[in-house]
C-alpha cells in the first residue's frame, strides 16, 4: 500500500513537471509566433493593399467608361433639342451610377440634370466648375475628376472628329465613393482611403473617428510617401507601391501601403495597426496559456484533495485488506504477505505452516445457528492466538472454518505436542456439540517454494484425514508423500478394476420381525483384485469418493443389480426391495437418475424394485435439504423408491422428515449399541419408529446382532431387520441359494464387513 502511494506521488509530479515544461513551451512558442505575425503583416498588408487598389481601380474605370458612353451619345443629338436632350439626361442618370449629370459645349452652352432631378440649361451651371482645375484639363483632352463640397465630378471630353466639342460631366456623392472604401480583411483594424498627386485626402472611410486622432500623423507620412515617390521618379524608377511605419501618440504604431492609380495622379493608401495578426494570434495563446494555467490549478487542487483523501482512508482500506472482519484479527493476505518474507529468510526449518479445519462445523451451524457458529470462530482465533510464542508467529483466519498459523519449528516432538495441546484448548470450548479439528502441518524447508506452494501442502495433509470423527494431525512429510503415492496408485487400480470387472456385489438381506421372511436386501460393494486379493471398502471407498469415482462406483453397483433381478425374474424369483447407495455428491449432479431408468429399463426391471439410499449426514444446510428434495422428487417422478441412509450417525434433526419425501428410514446401528440395558433409548427408538408410521415411512434397524436386539425392535413395531443376527453379506449367488433355494435365514455373529 505505502509503494502505491509512493508511485501514485511520483506519477502526479511528473504530472505536473510535464504541464509546465508545456506552459513554458507554449509561452516561447507564442512569442516566436507574435514576432513571425509581425513580419507577415507587412506581406499581408501589400497583398490587401494591392486588391483594394485593383477593386477601385476597376469601380473608377467603370464610372469613366459609363460616361464616356453617355457623353459619346450626347455628341450625336442636337444641342437644340432642349426636351428631347432633358429626357436623354434624365434617364441616363436614373440607369446610370451617377446623382446628376450635366454637358458642358466648347462655346459654353450647357444642360444638367441636377441631384435632385430638376433639368437646367442656365450658364449658372458653370459656375459651380467655372474656376476647376479638372474642367480647365478636361477641355483640353485629359479625363479628369474633382472634388466639389460632397461631391465629385468626373469629366471626360466629347470629341467631333478630332476636335473637342464639349465635356461630359458625371456627378456622384462622395459617401457612395466611400462605400468602395470598406476593407474587412482586418477585421475592424484596418482603413483604405484615396489621396490626389497633391497628398490631400480626397475619400476617407465613413468610420473616420478612428483617423481623426492620427490626421496630423496622416498628412505626414503622405507627405512622407510623396517625397519618396517624387525621389524614385526622379531615379527613373515607376512608382508602384510603398509602405511606411507611422506612430501616433497613443503609441500605436501603424503600417501604410500606397498603391498608386492609373486614373487621375490618385493613390490607395491602405493602413493597419503594425500589431494586426501578432494582436491576433496573441489573444487566441493567451486563452491557451490562461486555460492551461487554470487546468494546472484544478489538477493541483485535485492532487492536494487526492492525498488528504488518501490519508484519511489509508487505514480504512488497510483494515479491509489486512483485516478480518469476523475475528478482528489478521486476514490471509496480511497473513500471507509477513510469513513469505520470514520463510525465506530463514529456510532451514526453522517454520511450521498449519492449517486448521473445525470439523462437522456445517452441523454446528445448522444446530446453534450461524451467530453460534460465528462466535466458535472468534473464540477458536483467541484460543490459537493464545498459543503463539512471540510476535515471530503468525495466526489468521481463513475462508469459513479454516484457520492457518506460522509457528517456530524448534523440534517435532515438541511441536506435535504443542498442536495436540491447540487441539485440546478448542476442543475444551463449549457447543451444541463436541468440538474437533484437523490440521495439516508443512516444515518450510524449501525458500524457492511460495506460499501457496506450502498452503496446498499443508491442506493436503489436513483433508487425509478430515473425516476422522476426532480431532487429527498429519504432517506432509515423507511418509505422508508415501501414503499419497500409494492412494495414487490405488487409484489407477480400481480405474483398471472398474474396467476388468473386478468389484462385486453382496447382498445383506432386510428380514421382516413378523414375517420372518427376506422382503429385500442391501447392495454393497467388494473388492476382488486379481493378485493382492479382496481388499476392503473401508480401503477404496474413501478413494472413490475424494477422487469422483463414487459416482462410477455406484452406477457400476446399480448395473449389476438390475442385471441379477432380471436374472431371478426370468426364474420366477422375487427378490423383494433390494436398496442401493447413491453417493452424496450424486445431488450434485441430478441427471444420473436419468441413467438409473435407462439402465433399469435396459434390464426390463420395474424401478419400484430399486431403492436409493441418500446418507443423512449430507442433508446439513438449507441449500443441501432443498437439493435433496428435488433429487427425492426426480427419484420418485422416474418410479424408484428412497429412502435415508445412517439415520442418527450423526445429529440429524426430525424436520427432515418432515422436508424429505422418503420411503424408507434406516436407524444407524450407533442407535443399538447398548439399547438393552438403556431405557432412554429404548424410548427414543420406539418414538421415531411410531413417527415413521404415522409419516408412511417404513423403518429398517441396521447391524442388530443379538436376540434381545431382535426382541426389542419387533416388539417396537420395526418393519425390517437388518445385520449378523441373519445374514452378514453375501455374494449374489450364496444369497440366491439361501433364500430363493434353500429359504434358510443364518444367524450368524461377528464383524459385518459393513461397506458401501
Amino acid at each position: 500500500m505505502r509503494s502505491l502511494r509512493k508511485s501514485t506521488l511520483i506519477l502526479t509530479l511528473l504530472a505536473v513537471a510535464c504541464i509546465v515544461v508545456l506552459l513554458v513551451a507554449i509561452i516561447i512558442n507564442v512569442h516566436g509566433l507574435s514576432m513571425s505575425a509581425e513580419r507577415s503583416t507587412n506581406s499581408y498588408l501589400r497583398d490587401v493593399a494591392r486588391q483594394s487598389a485593383q477593386v477601385i481601380e476597376e469601380r473608377l474605370n467603370g464610372l469613366v467608361n459609363s460616361l464616356r458612353i453617355i457623353g459619346d451619345s450626347m455628341a450625336h443629338r442636337d444641342p437644340q433639342d432642349v426636351v428631347g436632350n432633358e429626357e436623354f439626361l434624365s434617364r441616363k442618370r436614373n440607369t446610370s451610377e451617377f446623382d446628376a449629370l450635366a454637358y458642358v459645349s466648347i462655346n459654353g452652352r450647357a444642360l444638367m440634370v441636377d441631384e435632385d432631378g430638376h433639368f437646367s440649361t442656365s450658364d449658372a451651371i458653370l459656375d459651380r466648375y467655372a474656376h476647376s482645375e479638372a474642367l480647365a484639363e478636361t477641355l483640353s483632352g485629359k479625363t479628369t475628376a474633382g472634388f466639389y463640397g460632397d461631391y465629385i465630378a468626373f469629366m471626360d471630353p466629347i470629341y467631333d472628329g478630332d476636335e473637342i466639342s464639349g465635356v461630359m460631366i458625371g456627378v456622384r456623392a462622395k459617401t457612395r465613393l466611400q462605400n468602395m472604401l470598406v476593407n474587412d480583411a482586418f477585421d475592424g483594424r484596418g482603413f483604405t482611403f484615396i489621396i490626389d498627386q497633391y497628398g490631400d485626402i480626397l475619400v476617407r472611410p465613413m468610420a473616420d473617428d478612428t483617423l481623426a486622432g492620427i490626421s496630423g500623423f496622416l498628412n505626414q507620412a503622405v507627405n512622407d510617401f510623396a517625397a519618396e515617390a517624387e525621389a524614385q521618379r526622379n531615379a527613373g524608377e515607376e512608382v508602384n507601391a510603398l509602405d511606411i511605419t507611422l506612430d501616433t501618440d497613443q503609441g500605436t504604431a501603424m503600417l501604410l501601403d500606397y498603391q498608386a492609380l492609373d486614373l487621375f495622379d490618385w493613390a490607395v493608401v491602405t493602413m493597419v495597426a503594425e500589431d494586426f495578426l501578432s494582436h491576433e494570434v496573441g489573444m487566441y495563446m493567451t486563452n491557451i496559456v490562461i486555460t492551461l494555467v487554470v487546468l494546472m490549478v484544478i489538477f493541483m487542487v485535485m492532487f492536494i484533495v487526492l492525498i488528504f483523501m488518501q490519508n484519511r482512508y489509508q487505514n480504512r482500506l488497510e483494515s479491509v485488506a489486512f483485516a478480518d472482519s469476523l475475528t478482528g484479527g489478521m486476514s490471509l493476505i496480511r497473513f500471507q504477505m509477513l510469513a513469505e518474507p520470514r520463510i525465506q529468510k530463514d529456510p532451514e526449518g526453522a517454520y511450521a505452516l498449519v492449517t486448521l479445519n473445525v470439523k462437522r462445523f456445517k452441523m454446528i451451524n445448522r444446530l446453534g445457528g450461524s451467530h453460534e457458529g460465528d462466535d466458535l470462530l472468534r473464540r477458536i482465533y483467541r484460543v490459537l492466538e493464545e498459543n503463539l510464542i512471540d510476535d515471530s508467529e503468525l495466526v489468521a483466519h481463513d475462508m469459513a472454518d479454516n484457520f492457518i498459523l506460522l509457528l517456530r519449528n524448534n523440534d517435532e516432538a515438541e511441536l506435535r505436542e504443542r498442536l495436540g495441546n491447540i487441539a485440546d484448548d478448542i476442543g475444551s470450548i463449549s457447543t451444541v456439540l463436541p468440538v474437533h479439528t484437523s490440521q495439516g502441518v508443512y516444515v518450510a524447508n524449501d525458500a524457492d517454494v511460495d506460499m501457496i506452494a506450502f498452503m496446498d501442502r499443508a491442506n493436503m495433509a489436513r483433508m487425509s484425514k478430515a473425516d476422522d470423527y476426532h480431532s487429527s494431525l498429519v504432517f506432509y512429510d515423507d511418509d505422508f508423500v508415501k501414503q499419497q503415492e500409494e492412494r495414487v496408485r490405488l487409484i489407477g487400480m480400481i480405474e483398471q478394476g472398474l474396467e476388468n470387472d473386478e468389484f462385486l456385489v453382496y447382498l445383506q438381506p432386510k428380514v421382516s420381525p413378523t414375517e420372518k421372511r427376506v422382503i429385500g436386501a442391501e447392495a454393497l460393494v467388494r473388492w476382488k483384485h486379481p493378485e493382492q486379493g479382496m481388499i476392503g471398502p473401508n480401503i477404496f471407498i474413501p478413494l472413490c469418493e475424494q477422487n469422483d469415482l463414487i459416482g462410477e462406483l455406484d452406477e457400476y453397483v446399480f448395473e449389476k443389480v438390475c442385471k441379477q433381478i432380471a436374472e431371478w425374474q426370468k426364474k420366477g424369483w422375487d427378490p423383494g426391495v433390494i436398496s442401493v447407495n447413491v453417493s452424496g455428491l450424486q445431488l450434485k449432479d441430478i441427471d444420473f437418475i436419468k441413467r438409473y431408468r435407462a439402465i433399469a429399463d435396459k434390464y426390463g426391471v420395474d424401478p419400484s424394485m430399486i431403492e436409493l439410499e441418500l446418507t443423512e449426514s449430507v442433508m446439513f444446510s438449507d441449500t443441501e435439504i432443498i437439493e435433496a428434495k428435488n433429487v427425492l422428487d426426480k427419484i420418485h417422478e422416474y418410479g424408484f423408491r428412497c429412502s435415508m441412509d445412517d439415520f442418527g450417525s450423526g445429529y440429524s434433526a426430525l424436520g427432515l422428515l418432515q422436508e424429505l419425501p422418503i420411503d424408507c428410514l434406516k436407524l444407524d446401528r450407533s442407535f443399538f449399541t447398548g439399547v438393552v440395558d438403556n431405557r432412554r433409548a429404548q424410548i427414543i427408538i420406539e418414538m421415531i419408529i411410531r413417527l415413521a408410521k404415522r409419516l408412511h415411512i417404513h423403518t429398517v434397524a441396521e447391524g442388530i446382532e443379538t436376540d434381545k436386539q431382535f426382541a426389542i425392535l419387533r416388539n417396537m413395531g420395526c418393519d425390517m431387520i437388518q445385520g449378523f443376527f441373519f445374514s452378514p453379506p453375501l455374494p449374489m449367488d450364496e444369497y440366491a441359494d439361501m433364500v430363493f433355494v434353500k429359504g434358510e435365514i443364518y444367524n450368524k455373529k461377528g464383524t459385518s464387513n459393513r461397506g458401501h
